[in-house]
């Protein structure tokens, strides 16, 4: 059940970041997100598509699994990437990747870690 709404949550944030994101819908929010769209918007955004890709392969596996992903995976990962994402300066430079491409790279890790962890426990472990 928990791995249910974790996917339905993932999926309504991951729109809200879009209605916020998106140049179309500017008429929606009046331009209110611009100035903190590229500093905060976009890293939270790619971090919920991650979520929502992870939660989505979960969403197939069973409850036993999710509960052990979320223990051991989801509760140290997202604290770690949101810190060292939001330590990274906004524009990025030449040593130094932006706060998006950090993002994107963290959320493809985190999609990366999901699916061999589920592997791992289907697998090997023969998790039911």
């Amino acid at each position: 059940m928990f791995n249910k709404s974790f996917f339905v949550s993932s999926i309504v944030l991951s729109l809200l970041m879009i209605v916020f994101t998106e140049p179309t819908f500017k008429w929606l929010h009046k331009g209110i997100f611009t100035s903190i769209e590229e500093g905060i918007l976009q890293p939270i955004f790619y971090l919920c598509i991650a979520i929502g890709f992870s939660s989505l392969v979960l969403f197939t596996s069973s409850g036993n699994i999710f509960k052990k992903w979320f223990r051991k995976v989801f509760v140290w990962f997202l604290p770690v990437s949101l810190l060292l994402i939001f330590s990274t300066s906004v524009d990025g430079g030449i040593p130094q990747p932006g706060r998006s491409v950090v993002a994107a790279w963290f959320g493809t890790l985190l999609g990366i870690i999901t699916i061999i962890f589920v592997a791992v426990q289907k697998f090997y472990f023969k998790v039911k």
